[in-house]
């Protein structure tokens, strides 16, 4: 009687995108209830662009917007990468 070997292979992947900190400030976030970092509206829509791709269009997500220190709206980037 032959016996026959199973061969399992796992990969595993990950994804790295890389914020320049000068562009990004750190807040809290009441959405997420901790400190994150934030970006800029056009850094936002940079990081959904990106991130849509790299899910294969995925789902639209729900955003954390935050208010900053002069008033500018600022999205928690935590909110832009996590998966719905």
């Amino acid at each position: 009687m032959t016996t026959h070997k199973k061969i399992e292979v796992s990969i595993q992947t990950d994804r790295v995108v890389m914020i320049w900190r000068r562009g990004c400030a750190r807040r809290w976030c009441p959405e997420c209830g901790r400190e994150v970092d934030v970006v800029d509206l056009v850094q936002a829509e940079v990081l959904a662009r990106l991130t849509a791709r790299l899910n294969d269009g995925g789902k639209s997500r729900k955003r954390h917007s935050l208010q900053g220190l002069d008033g500018a709206v600022l999205v928690c980037v935590e909110s832009l990468l996590s998966a719905s």
